[in-house]
Protein backbone atom coordinates (compact mmCIF):
# COMPACT_ATOMS: atom_id res chain seq x y z
CA UNK A 1 0.00 0.00 0.00
CA UNK A 2 1.55 3.33 -1.03
CA UNK A 3 2.30 5.87 1.83
CA UNK A 4 0.69 9.05 1.68
CA UNK A 5 1.76 12.70 2.75
CA UNK A 6 0.41 13.43 6.26
CA UNK A 7 -1.42 16.93 6.19
CA UNK A 8 -1.09 19.46 8.69
CA UNK A 9 -3.20 19.40 11.22
CA UNK A 10 -4.47 23.04 11.20
CA UNK A 11 -4.41 23.53 7.25
CA UNK A 12 -6.19 26.91 8.03
CA UNK A 13 -4.05 28.22 10.05
CA UNK A 14 -1.29 27.02 7.49
CA UNK A 15 -2.68 28.53 4.58
CA UNK A 16 -3.22 31.90 6.70
CA UNK A 17 0.93 32.17 7.73
CA UNK A 18 1.68 31.75 4.23
CA UNK A 19 -0.52 34.27 3.01
CA UNK A 20 0.73 36.64 5.79
CA UNK A 21 4.38 36.00 4.86
CA UNK A 22 3.24 36.87 0.99
CA UNK A 23 1.89 40.21 2.28
CA UNK A 24 4.48 40.97 4.32
CA UNK A 25 7.16 40.21 1.47
CA UNK A 26 4.88 42.03 -0.95
CA UNK A 27 4.17 45.02 1.30
CA UNK A 28 7.78 45.16 1.09
CA UNK A 29 8.55 44.90 -2.33
CA UNK A 30 5.46 46.96 -3.93
CA UNK A 31 4.02 48.94 -1.22
CA UNK A 32 1.26 50.66 -2.50
CA UNK A 33 0.26 47.52 -4.76
CA UNK A 34 -3.55 46.28 -3.60
CA UNK A 35 -2.69 43.03 -4.28
CA UNK A 36 -0.97 43.10 -1.33
CA UNK A 37 -4.68 43.67 0.44
CA UNK A 38 -5.55 40.96 -1.38
CA UNK A 39 -3.33 38.28 0.68
CA UNK A 40 -3.69 39.96 3.41
CA UNK A 41 -7.91 39.37 3.31
CA UNK A 42 -7.20 35.64 2.45
CA UNK A 43 -5.11 35.57 5.72
CA UNK A 44 -8.06 36.86 7.64
CA UNK A 45 -10.52 34.31 5.61
CA UNK A 46 -7.91 31.33 5.94
CA UNK A 47 -7.82 31.73 9.83
CA UNK A 48 -11.57 32.80 10.58
CA UNK A 49 -11.70 29.48 8.91
CA UNK A 50 -9.54 28.11 11.52
CA UNK A 51 -11.37 29.87 14.43
CA UNK A 52 -14.54 28.90 13.29
CA UNK A 53 -13.85 24.86 13.15
CA UNK A 54 -11.61 25.18 16.10
CA UNK A 55 -12.72 27.45 18.40
CA UNK A 56 -16.15 26.65 18.83
CA UNK A 57 -15.28 23.91 21.17
CA UNK A 58 -13.37 25.51 23.54
CA UNK A 59 -14.16 29.33 23.43
CA UNK A 60 -17.89 28.97 21.97
CA UNK A 61 -18.39 32.50 23.82
CA UNK A 62 -15.59 34.49 21.87
CA UNK A 63 -16.84 32.33 18.37
CA UNK A 64 -20.58 33.71 19.30
CA UNK A 65 -19.36 37.34 19.13
CA UNK A 66 -17.64 37.18 16.31
CA UNK A 67 -19.88 35.23 14.18
CA UNK A 68 -22.72 38.15 15.55
CA UNK A 69 -20.05 40.74 14.81
CA UNK A 70 -19.42 39.51 11.09
CA UNK A 71 -23.51 39.31 10.44
CA UNK A 72 -23.76 42.47 11.48
CA UNK A 73 -21.35 44.01 10.01
CA UNK A 74 -22.34 41.83 6.61
CA UNK A 75 -26.02 43.26 6.89
CA UNK A 76 -24.70 46.25 7.12
CA UNK A 77 -22.64 46.64 4.34
CA UNK A 78 -25.28 44.56 1.79
CA UNK A 79 -27.77 47.59 3.27
CA UNK A 80 -25.07 50.29 2.36
CA UNK A 81 -24.77 48.65 -0.84
CA UNK A 82 -28.18 47.88 -1.98
CA UNK A 83 -29.29 51.47 -1.22
CA UNK A 84 -26.52 52.97 -3.17
CA UNK A 85 -27.49 51.06 -5.95
CA UNK A 86 -31.01 52.11 -5.89
CA UNK A 87 -29.69 55.73 -5.29
CA UNK A 88 -27.34 55.37 -8.54
CA UNK A 89 -29.62 53.98 -10.61
CA UNK A 90 -32.31 56.57 -9.82
CA UNK A 91 -30.07 59.52 -10.72
CA UNK A 92 -28.40 57.90 -13.85
CA UNK A 93 -30.57 55.43 -15.21
CA UNK A 94 -30.09 51.81 -15.45
CA UNK A 95 -26.34 50.79 -16.41
CA UNK A 96 -24.95 47.95 -15.85
CA UNK A 97 -22.07 48.98 -13.58
CA UNK A 98 -24.18 50.43 -11.45
CA UNK A 99 -27.01 47.57 -11.26
CA UNK A 100 -24.12 45.48 -9.89
CA UNK A 101 -23.47 47.49 -7.03
CA UNK A 102 -27.08 46.82 -6.06
CA UNK A 103 -26.92 43.06 -7.15
CA UNK A 104 -24.02 42.73 -4.69
CA UNK A 105 -25.88 44.19 -1.98
CA UNK A 106 -28.89 41.50 -3.01
CA UNK A 107 -26.23 38.37 -3.00
CA UNK A 108 -25.04 39.54 0.37
CA UNK A 109 -28.70 39.98 2.27
CA UNK A 110 -29.37 36.03 0.36
CA UNK A 111 -26.13 34.71 1.98
CA UNK A 112 -27.58 35.92 5.45
CA UNK A 113 -30.94 34.77 4.41
CA UNK A 114 -29.66 31.20 3.54
CA UNK A 115 -27.43 31.22 7.00
CA UNK A 116 -31.38 31.78 8.71
CA UNK A 117 -32.76 28.54 6.50
CA UNK A 118 -30.22 26.26 7.17
CA UNK A 119 -30.05 27.43 11.01
CA UNK A 120 -33.60 26.45 11.05
CA UNK A 121 -33.66 23.00 8.82
CA UNK A 122 -30.42 22.09 9.72
CA UNK A 123 -28.22 18.96 7.84
CA UNK A 124 -24.57 18.17 7.69
CA UNK A 125 -24.61 18.96 3.47
CA UNK A 126 -26.15 22.21 4.23
CA UNK A 127 -24.26 23.52 6.92
CA UNK A 128 -20.69 22.54 5.24
CA UNK A 129 -22.22 24.41 2.30
CA UNK A 130 -22.63 27.30 4.30
CA UNK A 131 -19.43 27.16 5.73
CA UNK A 132 -18.10 27.51 2.06
CA UNK A 133 -20.67 30.26 1.13
CA UNK A 134 -20.17 32.33 3.90
CA UNK A 135 -16.39 32.35 3.61
CA UNK A 136 -16.65 33.57 0.32
CA UNK A 137 -18.59 36.21 0.95
CA UNK A 138 -16.35 36.88 4.24
CA UNK A 139 -13.40 36.97 1.70
CA UNK A 140 -15.20 39.37 -0.99
CA UNK A 141 -16.38 41.69 1.84
CA UNK A 142 -13.26 41.92 3.39
CA UNK A 143 -12.13 42.99 0.00
CA UNK A 144 -14.47 45.54 -0.79
CA UNK A 145 -13.66 47.19 2.43
CA UNK A 146 -9.66 46.80 2.12
CA UNK A 147 -10.97 48.48 -1.04
CA UNK A 148 -12.97 51.21 0.35
CA UNK A 149 -10.10 52.32 2.72
CA UNK A 150 -6.99 51.93 0.02
CA UNK A 151 -9.56 54.34 -2.10
CA UNK A 152 -9.64 56.99 0.61
CA UNK A 153 -6.09 56.72 1.65
CA UNK A 154 -4.32 57.29 -1.78
CA UNK A 155 -7.32 59.49 -2.98
CA UNK A 156 -6.05 61.92 0.05
CA UNK A 157 -2.17 61.60 -0.68
CA UNK A 158 -0.89 64.13 -2.56
CA UNK A 159 0.75 64.11 -5.81
CA UNK A 160 4.77 63.61 -6.55
CA UNK A 161 6.54 67.07 -7.01
CA UNK A 162 6.76 67.95 -10.16
CA UNK A 163 3.16 66.44 -11.28
CA UNK A 164 1.56 68.94 -13.96
CA UNK A 165 -1.51 66.79 -15.14
CA UNK A 166 -3.94 64.30 -13.91
CA UNK A 167 -5.12 61.51 -16.27
CA UNK A 168 -9.04 60.50 -15.47
CA UNK A 169 -10.02 57.60 -17.47
CA UNK A 170 -13.79 57.25 -17.60
CA UNK A 171 -16.11 54.49 -19.29
CA UNK A 172 -19.19 56.10 -20.95
CA UNK A 173 -22.07 53.78 -21.42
Amino acid sequence: MPEYPEYPEYPEYLAAAVFVVGGVVHAVLAPHRFSTAVLFCLAVTSAGLGVAARGAETHPTVVTVLAVAALLMTLALGLLLLVDGIVLVRRYGPQAALLATGAAGCALLAVLGLDAVVQAVGGAVAGALMVAVNAAAGYLSLLFLAFTVYVFVRGRSTPPPGTTHVVVLAVVC
